[in-house]
């Protein structure tokens, strides 16, 4: 299988080995991170989609995340009432660069994980299960990663708390409904143009990506974990425990169809 895997997917799988590194060695500096993970969603996306859609769709994607953002920030009604740390490094108006970013990568990893799952999502008639469920699938991502960046990290704070681990639960039904609306507006501009995701062949190598990118975002996450105080170590166990049991057989199906001899 590997013999047959192109060399910009190589590329692109080293571009993600190369962000964990950077996360890792400069924890500080996500911005870093982030722009390298997605230069590997943009290189992956190149191979598949082609340059025009490919930029079309992370712009786009960037654009709705960050609007979404800067009117949670300013009116409370999205995520719930919140700021971004001031210590974070360059801020666009209260939200800072590393956000959209992650939002380009983040849509693109989530939609075609299920892809990967089945190609059946590539069908235009199946555009509304394809959103609703990378909506699902990454506000799950977002239940385990959430309270680490927040409570433990204050890269932003939630002004009056939450039930979960100091994250209000008004900031997942806004997750939800944030990528629900980003998968239906991205698939349909960018995918769906003039009946492209109906004819286009995805190889199974190419299928490989989204899972190592979604594993890798989740897993740098617990890393975090480690050297905190015993007062977190719960925020760790959770979502170890969401990880391996909600998310894990959507990454296990994944894998497996991404091995899986073609009939």
């Amino acid at each position: 299988m590997f013999k047959k895997t192109k060399p910009l997917n190589i590329w692109a799988i080293t571009l993600l080995a190369i962000g964990f590194i950077a996360h890792i060695a400069l924890p500080k500096h996500l911005l870093i991170a982030d722009s390298l993970f997605f230069a590997a969603a943009a290189l992956h996306s190149y191979m598949i989609w082609g340059g025009k859609r490919t930029a079309s769709y992370l712009i786009l994607a960037m654009i709705i995340g960050y609007s979404a953002e800067f009117i949670g920030i300013n009116t409370g009604l999205v995520f719930g009432s919140y700021y971004y740390n001031p210590e974070n490094p360059l801020m666009i108006f209260g939200v800072p660069l590393f956000i959209p970013v992650a939002y380009g990568y983040l849509i693109y990893s989530g939609n075609l994980l299920l892809v990967a799952i089945s190609k059946r999502f590539l069908k235009k008639s199946n555009l509304w299960l394809l959103a609703i469920l990378s909506g699902f699938i990454l506000t799950l991502k977002d239940v385990v990663t959430d309270p680490i960046h927040s409570t433990i990290q204050s890269e932003w704070i939630w002004r009056m708390g939450g039930a979960y681990f100091g994250v209000p639960i008004h900031n997942f039904i806004g997750w939800f409904f944030v990528f629900t609306i980003m998968t239906f507006v991205t698939v349909s501009l960018c995918w769906h143009l003039k009946g492209r995701s109906t004819k286009i062949k995805i190889d199974k190598t190419l299928l490989l990506f989204p899972s190592l990118l979604f594993s890798t975002i989740i897993f740098l996450g617990f890393l975090s974990c480690f050297d905190q105080p015993e007062k977190y170590k719960d925020i760790a166990s959770v979502g170890a425990f969401i990880s391996i049991f909600a998310l894990g057989p959507y990454m296990l199906l994944a894998w497996f169809n991404s091995f899986k001899k073609e009939s």
